[in-house]
């Protein structure tokens, strides 16, 4: 659907941002980035990706969208916990899970929680990030979001609420414990 770079704000001189770029053949997608920036604007948490400005362009005659967001130094979940204890990664995953209980107390599914989907700091801080396939709770929508992560009823079109986003918390923890140092009790 869209690229994301590195950029730098023209407007706030000298601040790095990401800059998500809507894909020329994704068009009729706009309405899709849009509704992500929006959702973005309105759910403020130290664990959710900070949004700023939405705008267009042209290219050629193509309109472009995007928007910029605040850049999240560090790299996704599965890769920083490749080879790395389950006691060094827990703090991200609780960092991934508050910001799923902050949007689930507004009533409103991630859609795509999945490792790619959780940036880590080199601090081992997490910011989640990719809210494309956000909805309100009880909405149906077409099913969107990463295979092996989706939950089935949003696989099925049906309406969901905050558990297919737990279905997709159990799926990352699946992946993640494949990735560590040695296997882990996720539980006692």
């Amino acid at each position: 659907m869209a690229t994301t770079y590195e950029a730098e704000d023209l407007a706030r001189p000298g601040q790095e941002v990401a800059l998500k770029l809507l894909a020329p053949e994704a068009a009729e997608l706009a309405p899709w980035l849009r509704r992500e920036y929006l959702t973005l604007r309105r759910v403020l948490h130290p664990c959710l990706l900070r949004v700023f400005d939405f705008g267009r362009f042209s290219e050629g005659s193509q309109e472009r969208l995007f928007y910029t967001s605040e850049r999240v130094h560090g790299e996704t979940l599965d890769r920083y916990a490749r080879g790395r204890s389950w006691d060094s990664v827990a703090p991200a995953v609780v960092d991934a899970l508050e910001a799923l209980r902050f949007l689930h107390d507004m009533e409103l599914l991630h859609g795509d929680l999945q490792p790619a989907n959780v940036l880590v700091d080199h601090q081992g801080r997490a910011t989640v990030v990719d809210l494309g396939c956000s909805r309100p709770f009880g909405a149906s929508s077409r099913p969107c979001g990463r295979p092996g992560f989706v939950a089935p009823e949003v696989l099925a079109g049906g309406r969901a609420d905050g558990r297919a986003d737990l279905f997709s918390v159990g799926a990352t923890l699946v992946a993640l414990s494949r990735l560590l140092a040695a296997p882990c009790l996720l539980y006692t």
